[in-house]
């Protein structure tokens, strides 16, 4: 894991939760969120997921984000 990747969107959740992929890893694919594609992840974590977890316990995220590659 990248020090990238282990940036917080929020206060449980990781960019590299959200762009985990076998896929991308098997194939060697890229699957990096641009700057603005991050932003709206971060407000993904913080205004849905938090709430949810919040509410429901820890949650595991299996697909966030996906590059046009993967």
């Amino acid at each position: 894991m990248t020090n990238t990747e282990r940036t917080m969107l929020s206060e449980h959740f990781m960019l590299y939760e959200m762009t985990r992929s076998g896929v991308a890893a098997d194939h060697d694919l890229p699957n990096r969120p641009d700057t603005k594609q991050t932003e709206a992840l971060r407000a993904l974590c913080q205004h849905v997921l938090e709430p949810l977890r919040r509410r429901f316990g820890p949650i595991v995220i299996s697909s966030g984000y996906r590059s046009p590659a993967v």
